[in-house]
């Protein structure tokens, strides 16, 4: 494919007609404003594609980050606490366990992704930190499968999507 560069600058003149100067490789040629105009409707009517449209690594990484920032629902002693997967809810969670490590008595109120407070004791941070480093896990996973399909040569768009489950 061959690639057209047009730099055009506007520049005062004494008549003031708004000429336009288009600096192309071959030269400089002055053309009036509405020529310009012209272009730039018909350049505008012009799909430009989305440059990853076809890159499927792209679309699976893309998919694995939004599935892990939506989050998931844990269940920690009978409630289902929705919550976050991204770093800082894995930090956050790690820094919990850290806690409940040292001090067996540790009572939290975590904030779900719902808004609402849910109340852990030691365990319960324990379960929800395994439950969403699991599910985490399982993302990355999804992820993987994708990649290798992409690696057969052999996937669509709907194939990763599929895996990605998004």
């Amino acid at each position: 494919m061959q690639t057209l560069t047009i730099t055009a600058a506007r520049y005062a003149n004494p008549d003031h007609t708004g000429a336009i100067l288009d600096t192309t490789e071959s030269g400089a040629v002055a053309i009036g404003i509405d020529q310009v105009e012209a272009w730039a409707a018909m350049l505008a009517a012009v799909p430009v594609p989305d440059p990853y449209e076809h890159d499927l690594a792209f679309i699976v990484a893309n998919a694995r980050r939004r599935l892990i920032s939506d989050g998931t629902t844990i269940v920690v002693d009978g409630v289902s606490v929705p919550t976050w997967a991204d770093a800082a809810t894995m930090a956050s969670l790690s820094s919990l366990v850290q806690a409940a490590g040292i001090d067996p008595a540790v009572s939290v109120s975590w904030k779900g992704s719902d808004g609402k407070f849910y109340a852990l004791d030691a365990d319960g941070v324990r379960a929800l930190f395994v439950g969403v480093t699991k599910f985490v896990q399982a993302v990355f996973a999804k992820e993987a499968k994708a990649m290798a399909k992409i690696a057969t040569g052999k996937a669509t768009l709907a194939s990763v999507t599929k895996i990605m489950g998004a």
